[in-house]
């Protein structure tokens, strides 16, 4: 273990004599200061690094920032364990860059410094955050905290990462964060998290954007963000409970190995998708297995994505899909197949209280087999009971073998306007319907005046 430098109450580095080239760890116990000054460079050997419980103040400038890096090999970088919350408030972070180092900068506590304007790059890990009380008896399990201006990039695991304790519940605002190619996640959140994103953006991650782990009652919002060309999804959602997530105003483009959006094994959860924009994705929102939720996707603009826009797989339950005011156009097949859906939604047996209503959509110019297929994924051979609502959509040149095929058999189809002189078949009704069936498909526009031009496509 390396042995650690020694002084009694504060300990001072400032510009006027750096870079300094550091041999030993540096140790602030609780009853001690660190300052480090603007426009300061430190080098650390190998297996070195700041270990911090006491108070720790790093105030770079704009233009003279705090320069933290390794001399050679890679040091251990900053790890952070205030003793009390005292200290914690009288710690700051800002205008700090870490580079090459094992755990960036590292914080082991639900106490957290003032942290802003941060660049970590070519660490291990960009930022760690562990908010766990690790038994200090501290009187509050509910935290607040505000990262502003954090960048972390090219680091060998995840970019920036919150995790809590079960028995800890932790509110966060993340803003104005840049997290990109990093070698596994943008950000991994995990644990019971309140978690507000604003203006950020994760871009060129190799696995996933944000991925999440939320336990029962987490929320997730995020605004005014962009996602893009992440290796597997920009955000993935999966095995939650009573979770909700919003998204307002954000940008999910060119994701090219999965969908932009994964939702998976969710149960009770809430999902808003509201003003956002897909570009050129490999397949846009998918939600597999997902029960007794709250599914919506408003003013969204789909364009040139390739393959399903929007995927629901084994939906079951008293699940409630709105799909309102969307425009889709210019979307795709798959560059590997020929047969995909605009909106393809799969029930599973368990359907009767489903809910789906797709209203005031537009589709203009897709190339796919189907624009709207409705039915179920489980057992593929029976129509699904759930009750579908399809009113107000507009279906315009479109090439499509059928624009609406529908294995259901409880469907209001009504004033919608369908005008796609390639389409096979405007209105296809698939499988047989059960006892009691009832398809409504009056008052809509087929394009012609003359409505048994197109009467026999059903």
């Amino acid at each position: 273990m390396r042995r650690s430098i020694i002084f009694e109450k504060v300990l001072e580095f400032t510009p006027k004599n750096s870079p300094y080239r550091i041999s030993k760890n540096i140790t602030v116990h609780a009853e001690q200061v660190l300052k480090i000054h603007a426009g300061t460079d430190i080098t650390f050997s190998q297996n070195t690094g700041i270990i911090v419980h006491g108070i720790l103040q790093i105030v770079g400038t704009k233009y003279d920032p705090v320069m933290l890096h390794a001399m050679n090999g890679t040091w251990n970088g900053l790890c952070i364990t205030f003793a009390n919350a005292d200290v914690a408030e009288q710690s700051r972070l800002t205008y700090l860059s870490v580079s090459g180092s094992k755990f960036g900068i590292r914080i082991e506590s639900f106490l957290l410094p003032q942290i802003e304007n941060i660049i970590s790059n070519n660490n291990d890990n960009g930022l760690t955050i562990l908010a766990y009380n690790d038994n200090n008896n501290f009187s509050d399990n509910i935290f607040n905290h505000t990262l502003k201006k954090i960048t972390a990039i090219n680091n060998r695991e995840n970019g920036v990462s919150v995790r809590t304790a079960k028995q800890e519940s932790g509110h966060f605002v993340l803003e104005e964060i840049v997290s990109e190619s990093n070698q596994i996640n943008g950000l991994l959140l995990e644990g019971t998290l309140h978690v507000t994103i604003i203006s950020s953006q994760f871009f060129s991650n190799n696995k996933d954007g944000i991925s999440t782990y939320l336990a029962n009652g987490s929320t997730l919002e995020v605004y005014d963000s962009s996602f893009g060309s992440n290796g597997q999804h920009g955000l993935q959602i999966q095995n939650g409970q009573q979770v909700q997530v919003k998204c307002f105003s954000t940008t999910f483009k060119a994701h090219n190995s999965g969908e932009a959006v994964l939702v998976k094994n969710i149960n009770g959860a809430n999902f808003l998708l509201d003003d956002c924009r897909w570009r050129s994705n490999n397949g846009g929102i998918a939600f597999r297995d997902v029960t007794d939720s709250n599914l919506h996707l408003l003013n969204g603009n789909w364009m040139r994505n390739r393959g399903a826009s929007v995927i629901a797989d084994k939906i079951k339950g008293k699940t409630n899909i709105l799909i309102e005011n969307n425009s889709f156009r210019q979307n795709m097949f798959h560059s590997n197949t020929t047969l995909n859906s605009v909106i393809e939604l799969g029930m599973n047996e368990n359907d009767k209280d489903a809910r789906i209503q797709i209203h005031d959509n537009r589709f203009l110019r897709n190339a796919v087999e189907i624009i709207l297929l409705i039915g179920r994924t489980e057992p593929r051979n029976t129509p699904t009971n759930a009750e579908i609502i399809i009113s107000k959509n507009s279906f315009v040149e479109n090439l499509a073998l059928n624009e609406v095929y529908l294995a259901a058999n409880y469907v209001n189809i009504s004033y919608n306007s369908f005008h796609n002189s390639e389409a096979r078949c405007e209105l296809h009704s698939g499988l047989k319907l059960s006892i009691g069936a009832s398809i409504n498909a009056t008052n809509n526009y087929w394009g012609t005046a003359n409505q048994e031009e197109v009467i026999f496509q059903f």
